[in-house]
């Protein structure tokens, strides 16, 4: 499973650092998570399609984050059952409910016993988007001694129950109680959460063994062997820094024009799209034909 991890797809998360709140600031206490359901996943690849079900609270009580996670992932038998909560992050904020209940993205930290790897740190993130709940969603990954040991972060959805609109649980966040002593958001550390997604500087994104690479323009790929971004097929961009379109056999891209022209001494025949080459020689508008020289 080890070596399986090595060479999973890590995805580049937006929320992965506690961002901007948008439109409604950091509440100045804790709100409260409460949630259960299933999400469908692959583990970022390690097995086929599969549910995972999993069971989370979070909050903070007398100023110290508090909570709960159980995870079972049905695909490899792997259980996570946390031991502690070392961090309660908010990410961002969305609209409030009919209740005045808060919606948004949050994250939960700790450690946690599995069947699998012992003790790990664990990072789940967790987004309550209001009523219907079938856009609620559930990531988590695990780290053991510094290396990543499971992750849901590759999978393609996130989203309770999976792609479609059939309901797979909900996550909900609950305003503080007002009487009762909460306490701050957590910051998000490495001390307070040794398994939250790393991050790269600007101008570099991760890449699917998780490590920084440079961020290439659109249609292009980072090389690690020319440490490049090239474009598709291997070929390095043009000089103007952009990807020649793939031309058709016996015509190349002329970054002049912007277009797929003859290779030397061919002809363009407009009927066939395709270009008359010695022997067949020139385009015969009359006839719509290639005729010889």
């Amino acid at each position: 499973m080890r070596r399986v991890i090595g060479r999973l797809a890590v995805a580049a998360l937006v929320l992965a650092a506690a961002g901007p709140a948008g439109a409604w600031d950091q509440p100045s206490s804790c709100d409260y998570l409460d949630g259960e359901g299933f999400i469908v996943t692959t583990a970022s690849g390690m097995h086929n399609p599969a549910k995972a079900e999993f069971c989370v609270t979070a909050g903070c009580k007398y100023g110290s984050p508090w909570g709960h996670l159980e995870y079972i992932d049905k695909g490899t038998r792997l259980n996570v059952h946390a031991t502690s909560i070392t961090a309660y992050v908010f990410v961002d904020q969305g609209p409030p409910t009919r209740e005045g209940d808060p919606t948004g993205t949050r994250q939960i930290c700790g450690t946690a016993k599995t069947n699998y790897f012992g003790y790990v740190d664990f990072w789940a993130q967790v987004k309550d988007t209001g009523e219907p709940d079938t856009n609620d969603e559930f990531i988590i990954r695990l780290q053991k001694d510094g290396q990543l040991v499971y992750t849901t972060e590759g999978d393609a959805d996130h989203t309770l129950g999976g792609p479609g609109t059939r309901p797979g649980g909900e996550l909900e966040l609950e305003k503080p109680n007002r009487w009762k002593p909460t306490g701050a958001f957590s910051d998000l550390n490495p001390s307070n959460c040794p398994a939250a997604p790393p991050s790269c500087p600007p101008g570099e994104i991760l890449d699917e063994y998780g490590r920084c690479v440079p961020q290439c323009p659109d249609g292009q790929t980072f090389d690690e062997a020319s440490q490049m971004c090239v474009c598709p097929g291997g070929q390095p961009p043009d000089p103007s820094g952009m990807c020649a379109p793939e031309c058709p056999v016996d015509q190349h891209f002329d970054s002049s024009t912007g277009t797929c022209v003859c290779d030397s001494g061919g002809d363009f025949n407009p009927v066939t799209q395709q270009c008359c080459v010695p022997p067949a020689g020139t385009f015969d508008s009359t006839s719509g034909t290639c005729i010889g020289d």
